[in-house]
């Protein structure tokens, strides 16, 4: 896994956290991730979906399912918590 991969799973998982289950969308994630080109964030999603760390929740939007999580992310941090 990349270190632009680990941070997108990242902030998938804690935006889940912070908004009941609901996937940020592809526009959100962008800008999370200082980048202006949905394509881009669409290939790191891919990847991630390709090495079965998320799913997508089919026939429902902005659906994404986490997994499994790299060791380095099991845990979460105290001052990230909701």
């Amino acid at each position: 896994m990349t270190a632009a991969q680990a941070k997108l799973l990242h902030y998938i998982r804690m935006y889940q956290r912070r908004h009941h289950g609901v996937t940020p969308s592809y526009a959100e994630m962008c800008t999370h991730m200082g980048v202006t080109s949905k394509h881009g964030i669409h290939k790191h999603v891919t990847r991630l979906r390709e090495r079965g760390y998320i799913a997508h929740r089919y026939n429902a939007k902005r659906e994404i399912e986490i997994i499994k999580l790299p060791a380095h992310q099991r845990r979460i941090p105290r001052e990230a918590r909701v």
